[in-house]
């Protein structure tokens, strides 16, 4: 199940674009680390919990659910929190079992996931959809097909607490092999559009195995460096709404905040864990992979510049798979619910500016966004891209 459902009609008009500027300084960065766990060393256990992050408007404080590794400690304890969820990477052809645990998670309705409890919500529970993944339709994640439960007397009986998602369980039936090798996404299925809303995303990503593990596809082709950029939008009204349908928010989905891995930024201060550092030796090139993932509920459009240049790049993989014949780009689209690999090859002597600009599904057309102390916010957005002197 690859589809993700975007009420494309509905989307608002808006454009934020995120600069990513080069500077050949020894300084102290802050590059945001998103923890990744590796499936192939074994089974995991992920748990649903609650963070809050507050937002530059005048520090608005807005929860957010996440999905996290367990820690020893049982229930809802993990060893660590953030938004985007941890990456999960594997190897093709290799087994693992994701299993779910529920106990204490966030709920639409207020509550707690209690085991055992019988709720009237259609909407309670939570699921791991393996986004761009071929899986058997008891391990996909999608509640109106793989787990379809009794009614108890009126109530949905949630029976997904501790529910196992097993990848490549079948060695007969083998589903993730390397024509995977490339960037996926995982995320509930549970009313999709508004537990992303909520944070429950990260990315997946298939890597090959011992000398392919710096493969971009199955085609051999190597890099040197990746960057993950997780894109998503949060708008307020939308996300503190405790209404279960979303005919009537959504239709006027409005975004505030713009977030890349979880981060905002702004025109004035570049927000230090936007960045991502590379560092070369004199002479020397590396290859680095962008791993475009879009969780965002409008469109965005990638472009990498040098000055008033447009810098190409290559695409290689559009939602985790290898194109026939890689192009040559100097901008692509992303779509909510896709994926995109690209490469560009760094050298010293060249100032990159990566952008990516959100823009409205229907027109294109920008918008400036006004916060509740009057002030209208920019749509220029700036990350950094530091390539270092060794």
């Amino acid at each position: 199940m690859k589809n993700m459902i975007i009420n494309n009609s509905l989307l608002p008009s808006l454009i934020l674009t995120v600069l990513v500027m080069t500077l050949n300084v020894s300084i102290s960065y802050a590059e945001k680390i998103v923890p990744e766990i590796d499936l192939t060393a074994g089974a995991i256990t992920l748990s649903v919990t609650s963070i809050t992050k507050n937002m530059s408007d005048n520090g608005e404080a807005l929860e957010f659910w996440v999905f996290c590794a367990s820690g020893t400690g049982g229930g809802r304890m993990c060893n660590s929190t953030t938004l985007p969820s941890p990456t999960l990477t594997l190897t093709p052809n290799s087994a693992s079992d994701i299993t779910l645990n529920m106990m204490m998670a966030p709920q639409e309705d207020g509550r707690m996931m209690m085991g055992g409890s019988t709720y009237s919500n259609p909407y309670i529970g939570h699921t791991i959809h393996l986004h761009g993944l071929d899986m058997e339709t008891q391990y996909d994640g999608v509640p109106e097909t793989f787990q379809a439960e009794p009614i108890n007397n009126g109530s949905s009986v949630d029976l997904r607490n501790g529910f196992t998602y097993r990848i490549n369980s079948d060695p007969d039936n083998i589903r993730v092999d390397d024509r995977y090798i490339g960037s996926h996404m995982y995320h509930c299925h549970v009313h999709t559009v508004k537990h992303l809303e909520m944070g429950m995303y990260g990315g997946f990503v298939v890597k090959g195995e011992g000398d392919k593990a710096n493969w971009i596809n199955n085609s051999g082709t190597r890099f040197d460096e990746e960057w993950i950029m997780m894109l998503s939008t949060v708008d307020p009204a939308y996300h503190t709404s405790a209404a279960q349908g979303d005919s009537d928010i959504f239709a006027d989905y409005n975004p505030k905040y713009f977030l890349i891995n979880g981060e905002e930024g702004n025109t004035e201060t570049i927000n230090p864990q936007l960045s991502k550092i590379v560092t070369l030796t004199q002479g020397q090139t590396k290859n680095l992979v962008i791993r475009l993932m879009g969780i965002h509920s409008t469109n965005a459009i990638f472009s990498i510049t040098s000055g008033a240049d447009r810098i190409p790049f290559t695409l290689y993989n559009i939602d985790g798979f290898a194109l026939s014949t890689p192009r040559t780009e100097t901008s692509v689209e992303l779509s909510p619910g896709q994926t995109k690999d690209i490469m560009v090859t760094l050298d010293r002597s060249i100032t990159y500016n990566p952008q990516i600009a959100f823009t409205d599904l229907r027109n294109n057309e920008p918008m400036s966004v006004q916060y509740s102390d009057g002030t209208v916010v920019s749509s220029i957005v700036k990350t950094e891209l530091i390539v270092l002197q060794n």
